[in-house]
């Protein structure tokens, strides 16, 4: 996920938000699901948003 935002905006850098890695930036948005086993790879995807 963070390839691909570099390729649709370069001078996006983390550190302009205070974090020190992008994959510390997303769980702040409250947009996403982000799960990570133990050691294992970080698994991203959007939340779903409850029916009216």
């Amino acid at each position: 996920m963070g390839k691909q935002l570099l390729n649709l905006a370069p001078d996006f850098d983390p550190r302009t938000f205070g974090f020190r890695k992008f994959s510390d930036v997303i769980p702040k948005t409250n947009q996403f699901e982000v799960r990570q086993a133990e050691g294992g790879p970080i698994s991203i995807r959007v939340k779903q948003r409850g029916k009216k």
